[in-house]
């Protein structure tokens, strides 16, 4: 038996239970689920950071796409504040067009 504890997406336990095995699933509560959204964005930013190649990342960053469309779901935040904040703080701070790497400050 592997314990996993964590947010999977709609269809995984059905598809657990087709490929022969059993699962334990719960519904979460609002506010459980704002939180496992919250615990996947890292569980998946980390597993970004293990793509070795193209088709690794593209398959990571939908799967990182998808949780963030769905907290925006979730706490009601339209695409165009993100975008309005972003483009605010890339006017005040900038980029990442020059890979800047700070190594300390003294």
């Amino acid at each position: 038996m592997q314990v996993y504890n964590k947010l999977v997406r709609d269809l995984i336990p059905n598809i657990i239970r087709e490929s022969g095995s059993e699962c334990d699933v719960r519904t979460l509560s609002e506010r459980e689920f704002k939180r496992a959204l919250v615990t996947k964005v890292v569980e998946e930013g980390q597993e970004l950071m293990q793509a070795s190649n193209k088709h690794e990342m593209i398959d990571e960053l939908g799967d990182l796409y998808e949780v963030i469309e769905t907290l925006m779901m979730v706490y009601k935040i339209d695409k165009r504040e993100i975008d309005n904040h972003r483009i605010k703080k890339n006017m005040t701070k900038g980029g990442f067009d020059h890979r800047v790497f700070l190594e300390k400050v003294k």
